[in-house]
């Protein structure tokens, strides 16, 4: 799996591949999620990896923690 150039950082956590961020999305707490998605930043860095498809799917979607971070 290639390194992406770019990292996200969450929770101070630095994700480097798509596989990365589900990890970090499965065990922070959604409240912990939510100003990623609220403030685009989420969306942002997957468009930058190349994922815009996905990138979309996510676009804030505010007061609401995306589905694929709810339990």
């Amino acid at each position: 799996m290639a390194r992406l150039a770019a990292p996200a950082e969450m929770e101070g956590k630095k994700i480097f591949h798509l596989s990365g961020l589900l990890e970090a999305l499965r065990f922070l707490p959604p409240e912990a999620v939510q100003p990623y998605s609220d403030n685009d930043i989420l969306s942002s860095w997957l468009d930058r990896q190349g994922y815009s498809e996905l990138a979309e799917e996510l676009r804030p979607i505010h007061g609401a923690v995306p589905d694929c971070v709810k339990r």
